[in-house]
């Protein structure tokens, strides 16, 4: 095990550490600190030691008129798509999202930075999307999750799900699964026959397709 570093009175860019504050839900500990500009908060632990947050957000607000520094990254155009489609009518994907009903919480459409600072605490690496668990939720921290394009492909609303012997996957999950062709499949199941051979004919062989 590597040596524990002891936080209480330590410098972390404008943050200064007074105290350790709670545990977070997943297990990150949280520091009541202090910032240079007098804002007290508590902070992820990983973050200070990361360099991931170095002030209280009055360090961003100074180097946010240099659009460069905060629009030229991948997560911040995460963020501007999330407010598009769920904000802007205009927007083409504006009926899947905001049409429906779909929002974005207050603190997170108010300031960039508050999901910034949920993203690197949640997984957020190059690669991941963010993905809703309840696709008829809003965006907000309880309802997101970072996610690779496959598992988020996975959990779309249009996916048609498929229960064969009491067990539940998307058609494209049962296709992998079985080794079975996709168009192959969807032809089986269209054709209302067993759809994975061999037959076992042991078992139930009842099944279902629901949207």
């Amino acid at each position: 095990m590597g040596k524990k570093v002891e936080m209480i009175g330590k410098r972390f860019g404008r943050w200064v550490v007074l105290k350790r504050h709670n545990t977070s839900k997943n297990g990150t500990i949280r520091y009541l600190c202090k910032c240079d500009c007098g804002v007290v908060k508590d902070v992820s632990g990983v973050l200070l030691r990361n360099g991931q947050s170095s002030s209280c957000g009055c360090y961003n607000k100074e180097i946010i008129s240099n659009p460069n520094r905060v629009r030229g990254t991948k997560l911040y155009g995460l963020y501007l798509a999330i407010k598009r489609r769920c904000c802007n009518p205009k927007c083409k994907e504006y009926k899947n999202y905001g049409g429906r009903g779909i929002t974005i919480c207050d603190e997170w459409r108010n300031d960039f930075f508050k999901f910034k600072e949920w993203a690197l605490e949640n997984g957020y690496k190059s690669g991941l999307w963010i993905d809703r668990i309840n696709n008829d939720g809003n965006y907000e921290p309880s309802n997101c999750r970072w996610a690779t394009p496959k598992e988020q492909a996975n959990n779309k609303r249009t996916n048609h799900l498929f229960t064969y012997n009491g067990e539940t996957h998307t058609i494209k999950e049962w296709s992998e699964a079985k080794n079975i062709n996709y168009g192959t499949l969807m032809q089986r199941i269209n054709n209302h026959k067993v759809p994975f051979a061999p037959v076992d004919l042991s078992k139930s062989h009842n099944f279902k397709i629901s949207k």
